[in-house]
């Protein structure tokens, strides 16, 4: 009977130790898991990190290209507009003789200088 007893006994520690070795295995197999899937999501955190940063340095460069488009188009906006501005003045000077030589009987046709019917710059045609 004692040994029925024991033997009960010991079967019962199997059980369990084994139960607890079963329970083990489980919770290595789920700390295993947990660290490869922390491990997946700093893999995953460090690459949208680097892409973050790729796309704040493509954004920049893109910056500094459009800043540099923008000066080049002001500063060529702003030699057309002196190139305008000189036309223009050109054109007020050249309209200011027009005016002068038309008050003293001179005019210009196709470049050569008429005063009346008569070619100043080779007779009468």
């Amino acid at each position: 009977e004692k040994k029925a007893a024991a033997e009960k006994k010991l079967k019962e520690a199997e059980a369990k130790r084994a139960q607890a070795d079963k329970d083990a295995k489980a919770a290595e197999a789920k700390r295993v898991e947990i660290e490869k899937q922390a491990w997946k999501n700093k893999q995953k955190a460090d690459l949208e990190a680097q892409w973050l940063r790729m796309e704040a340095e493509r954004l920049r460069l893109a910056q500094l290209a459009a800043e540099k488009q923008a000066k080049e188009d002001k500063e060529k906006a702003d030699k057309e507009a002196e190139r305008l501005r000189k036309e223009a003045q050109r054109a007020r000077d050249e309209a200011a003789v027009a005016r002068r030589q038309a008050a003293q009987g001179y005019g210009s046709i196709g470049g050569y200088r008429w005063l009346g019917d008569r070619c100043l710059q080779g007779g009468l045609w």
